[in-house]
């Protein structure tokens, strides 16, 4: 199943232990918990007071682990450099060098739930909580390598936890976790992702931590800029297309020769710069043998990119068929594009790069 998250507002370490925290904030009474972007399977947050507490196996995924010891009724949280030690009986909770600590685990429905706070300032995370607006609230729990804001993840989250949600308040008794959730990609109606112009680091990094493969449409320009950036692109596996404007086929060849010299690759995938242009390039794509891609979700925006992650998955949520995404390069869509692949991969698209195979 899909990951689940938490709501919470932002909080420097130093603040987590000495700052109360809000009860939920969203009617529902649901709060889901979040690692960095990603969704934990199947428990919620518990609010005691001012006191957060999550499952003591919900930091699997940043290599804390846990070990339960029956014979003193004790739970241990610990990585290669710390362990914290909770006696659920006495309520006393001490590390490894004999440092005790006012707080104490509690057991819920035959479960150890440790308090948030303390756990995130004994091991150098951060968290959370963001009020959602009627699917439940996330606790996010956060160490260095998280990307997007809170409000840019509550963006990107929102499909799927109105999925949990329905699930969780319609489908039964148990937690969000113990069935499928509700699976929005389909095979069938892909989402072809390609992007134009020279991309930056900052998104390069997206793609490849999300998984995600993507094509990039390039000038002939782009390439004589920074060739470096187009061989990383070839070398990490994604599909590189020519971007054509007035006089489409000398351009190609011009793109043609300046690829092979930079990345030792040639491409039959050929693009329009602007709608002016589709009539001819794709005339020319035609008579040449190469292959035209078009678009039908613009994230190009006249050049401008995009700024809000809704500005592509609205349209690509909606689409009956598959959809045929560009966006551009820049700043701008740097911002937000963590939040377009996190909606994409919490909803369980189908993403493919665009090829010579599959062209509309």
């Amino acid at each position: 199943m899909k990951k689940a998250a938490a709501l919470i507002l932002i909080i420097c370490m130093t603040l987590l232990c000495a700052a109360p925290q809000s009860a939920l904030a969203d009617s529902s009474g649901l709060c889901y918990i979040a690692l960095n972007e990603a969704f934990a399977d199947g428990a919620l947050a518990y609010f005691s007071g001012s006191t957060v507490y999550v499952p003591i196996n919900c930091f699997a995924d940043f290599r804390l682990y846990t070990s339960y010891h029956a014979a003193d009724d004790t739970a241990t949280l610990f990585n290669s450099s710390k362990q914290i030690f909770f006696e659920l009986d006495t309520g006393q909770t001490y590390d490894g060098n004999d440092n005790y600590y006012n707080t104490s685990a509690i057991r819920r429905n035959g479960e150890v739930y440790v308090p948030l706070a303390f756990v995130c300032s004994q091991f150098g995370f951060s968290y959370s909580i963001i009020e959602g607006i009627g699917y439940g609230d996330v606790c996010r729990i956060k160490d260095s390598s998280y990307i997007l804001a809170d409000s840019q993840f509550l963006t990107a989250a929102e499909s799927l936890m109105r999925s949990l949600y329905e699930q969780y308040s319609g489908g039964g008794t148990g937690t969000p976790g113990n069935e499928d959730p509700v699976e929005v990609g389909d095979a069938d109606n892909p989402v072809y992702l390609s992007f134009q112009g020279l991309p930056s680091d900052t998104l390069i990094d997206a793609l490849l931590q999300y998984g995600m493969p993507a094509g990039f449409f390039l000038r002939a320009e782009d390439i004589r800029t920074s060739p470096e950036t187009v061989r990383r692109l070839v070398a990490e596996g994604f599909s590189v297309g020519a971007l054509l404007g007035g006089e489409p086929l000398a351009e190609y060849e011009e793109f043609s020769s300046l690829l092979f010299e930079a990345a030792r690759v040639k491409t039959l995938l050929v693009s329009a710069e602007s709608a002016e242009y589709e009539e001819d390039v794709g005339g020319m794509a035609a008579t040449a043998g190469l292959v035209y891609w078009d678009y039908d979700v613009d994230g190009v925006q006249g050049g401008a990119g995009i700024s809000y992650a809704s500005m592509v998955t609205a349209y690509i949520e909606f689409r009956p068929e598959r959809a045929d995404v560009r966006i551009q390069c820049g700043e701008r869509t740097d911002s937000c594009i963590a939040s377009v692949l996190l909606f994409l991969q919490e909803n369980s698209y189908t993403v493919r790069a665009p090829n010579e195979v599959e062209a509309k």
